[in-house]
């Protein structure tokens, strides 16, 4: 790697540090271990267990996601990139030959579970909040339902409203179409906007909407991570209720709700503050390090030389970009300097003579040096 390169590459390993813990995984043991406790809840109050169950594995299949395939290690990154740049090699008619991969070792051939698992790992938060969303999608039918039956209830105590229009109805607004509407919110959010690391410098001339919107771009997980928040009010709101009913419903109870609904409360509060400092594109979360970019380079140099040399130029610069627009800790041209040397070593130190001269002075070399060897 080039001094330049080197550089680069440090100055963004201190400016981005603070994007090097493991945020998301910690985001989402948090919710793993929330849900459990919100099943735990549910059960303590003899509610719906197949229900239940359904909803705590919609919830658990996010929070196993981000866990497991959140904040990718060094190793996966550089398979990531190995794999999008096989995908722009195809897009350009170069399908890799075993020959072509020899050598290069970060372009072995994959098999489906590999690949299953860069595409994981790519879009850990996309999992998360995809289940969110549905779980959210369920909250928010059973809230339309239950506010759709307030007009056959005749007990007014029980009746469940979209928007109180007095301080005494507060207690009777529909708190699961409220806790879904703010989750769907929240899970949109980070499926739906494209983060964009530039947006708030790019808005910093811009009107108020503008750089309001820009600083969703930015990290549209803190977005989402805040309504999350909000949504736990209605379960501190339950923690509450069920607080005061320790001595009543519940006095026979070995194991309180309440006791169920603190832990959840914890947990998810401790989540939403994670994920709400996490990256949604966590491959250009932290930059690579020096050696793993190094590798990357030499890996895709080998592939680069290959290639006819009429094509090598055009592949330079297309692969430098698609490596760039996918990460944006990478220069698209520190890439372009440092592969150009690389390509330069790789090539044959002592390459064939084209004039008849140098033909004839090569070959009276190599007669000149056999004669040393036989003495």
């Amino acid at each position: 790697m080039t001094a330049t390169a080197t550089q680069k590459q440090t100055n963004n390993q201190q400016t981005q540090e603070k994007d090097a813990s493991p945020t998301l995984k910690i985001a989402g043991l948090s919710y793993i271990f929330g849900d459990l406790m919100m099943l735990g809840n549910g059960l303590a109050r003899k509610e719906n267990a197949g229900g239940l169950i359904t909803g705590a594995a919609i919830w658990l299949a996010g929070g196993i996601g981000a866990a497991m395939f959140g904040n990718p290690d060094t190793a996966t990154r550089l398979d990531i990139h190995a794999q999008q740049i096989e995908d722009y090699l195809s897009k350009q008619g170069i399908d890799l030959s075993p020959e072509m991969r020899q050598g290069a070792d970060l372009f072995k051939e994959k098999n489906a579970l590999d690949k299953a698992r860069i595409f994981l790992c790519q879009h850990p938060s996309e999992l998360l909040n995809a289940a969110y969303a549905l779980g959210a999608a369920g909250l928010l039918y059973d809230g339309i339902k239950e506010i759709q039956n307030t007009t056959e209830n005749k007990d007014k105590d029980k009746n469940k409203i979209l928007i109180p229009t007095k301080f005494q109805d507060i207690g009777n607004v529909s708190s699961m179409f409220w806790m879904g509407a703010l989750v769907m919110s929240g899970a949109l959010c980070s499926l739906l906007v494209k983060e964009d690391p530039k947006a708030v410098e790019q808005a910093k001339d811009g009107n108020f909407l503008e750089q309001t919107w820009a600083k969703i771009k930015q990290q549209p997980l803190s977005v989402s991570g805040s309504l999350y928040f909000l949504n736990n009010g209605f379960t501190g709101l339950k923690i509450a209720q069920e607080f005061k009913e320790r001595n009543g419903n519940y006095a026979n109870a070995p194991i309180k709700p309440h006791y169920f609904s603190s832990l959840q409360l914890a947990s998810y509060l401790c989540g939403n503050y994670n994920l709400a400092h996490s990256k949604r594109d966590q491959i250009a979360a932290t930059p690579l390090p020096t050696d793993a970019l190094e590798r990357l380079e030499m890996s895709v140099a080998k592939i680069i030389a290959t290639q006819p040399e009429h094509m090598q130029q055009k592949l330079l610069d297309g692969i430098c970009k698609e490596l760039a627009a996918n990460d944006p800790s990478l220069d698209a041209e520190t890439l372009k300097t440092s592969l150009q040397d690389h390509l330069s070593n790789l090539a044959p130190q002592n390459p064939k003579p084209t004039s008849f001269a140098a033909k004839i002075a090569a070959q009276q070399m190599e007669s000149a040096d056999l004669s040393v060897r036989a003495r």
